[in-house]
């Protein structure tokens, strides 16, 4: 590369963009997946979260690459509190994309009780 000139990534185009206010084209966020949240019976206080939870909210992803049961583990939070996980069957391609440095959210799509099994279902979106 030539002196003083700066390589244009995909980053450095979305932030001068942002920044001098010039819309980009085609940049949206892609539906991926619609799971169930797994393993939201194991976590502690499900029913006292349950409440505050809300069709359309946004949870982060995280990856638990040295999750000592699963090494593809995605778990799935609201602020601090883990709601549970991406299924270990769906979440190894979204572990690898997570892995090389793309980013995820899931968003609330329905909640509902069965018996004691809170059934969390939501999208997955990759933030393009």
């Amino acid at each position: 590369m030539s002196e003083g000139l700066t390589k244009l990534t995909p980053g450095l185009l979305k932030f001068v963009a942002k920044k001098n206010n010039i819309p980009l084209p085609f940049q949206r966020d892609i539906l991926i997946l619609e799971i169930h949240i797994a393993g939201t019976s194991y976590r502690e206080n499900i029913a006292q979260i349950e409440p505050s939870l809300e069709t359309g909210q946004m949870f982060q992803m995280v990856r638990e690459p040295e999750n000592q049961y699963d090494c593809w583990a995605i778990a799935i939070y609201l602020n601090d509190y883990k709601l549970g996980y991406v299924p270990r069957a769906q979440n190894e391609i979204i572990a690898r994309l997570m892995d090389a440095g793309k980013l995820f959210y899931s968003k609330l799509i329905s909640k509902k009780w069965k018996d004691d099994w809170l059934c969390l279902e939501t999208d997955i979106y990759l933030k393009d």
